[in-house]
């Protein structure tokens, strides 16, 4: 291979440079917009209107996939200061956009479960559909693959084991919701 003279620049040759460019300036022009992205996603999906709120909610999902890891940690983190939030609709909107993205990009959100695991401190303030829905997310996470998220999946049982433990039935519905999620999740990677 010495002694072959290198191949000549073609057209196709710069036409895969430019679009690399132009992939690469894309990506670093959006990345300078992401901050302002975020803001106004928070504000949409903080609004009591239902079309603004999912209109964030959309925002936020397009960011997920769009960006990269340190942008959708920025978006899982976000998402679980709303979820903090005393306002049930706005809990709501968050936990809807936790769900789907655990849905569509698991892989993805897995990387950060530690973020949604910690959203278990919110218990005790919340419904049983959103009580559903965050473990219905974990469940995602802790059992995805044969390779599950011992950590996790440990957390899980031993919160879920103490709420059904619990004399007050209040937490027993907390418990049963969790195992029921949990079940659904181990299901339907088998």
């Amino acid at each position: 291979m010495a002694g072959r003279p290198a191949r000549p620049f073609t057209l196709v040759d710069a036409a895969m440079v430019s679009r690399r460019a132009t992939s690469s300036l894309r990506s670093q022009m959006a990345r300078e917009y992401f901050p302002s992205i975020l803001a106004l996603a928070e504000l949409l999906l903080r609004s009591p209107e239902g079309a603004i709120s999912r209109f964030g909610c959309a925002m936020y999902e397009r960011a997920f996939v769009c960006f990269e890891r340190y942008c959708k940690q920025e978006v899982v983190g976000s998402l679980v200061a709303h979820v903090g939030s005393s306002y049930e609709s706005e809990v709501d909107a968050a936990m809807d956009v936790l769900v789907a993205l655990a849905e569509r990009h698991l892989d993805d959100v897995a990387r950060f479960g530690v973020f949604v695991a910690g959203l278990l401190d919110f218990l005790d303030n919340w419904n049983l559909t959103q009580i559903k829905k965050l473990y219905s997310v974990l469940g995602a996470l802790a059992y995805r693959d044969a390779t599950n998220n011992c950590q996790m999946d440990n957390d899980i049982q031993m919160i879920i084991r103490k709420q059904l433990c619990n004399s007050s039935a209040k937490y027993k519905r907390m418990g049963v919701m969790g195992v029921t999620m949990v079940i659904k999740s181990v299901a339907y990677n088998k």
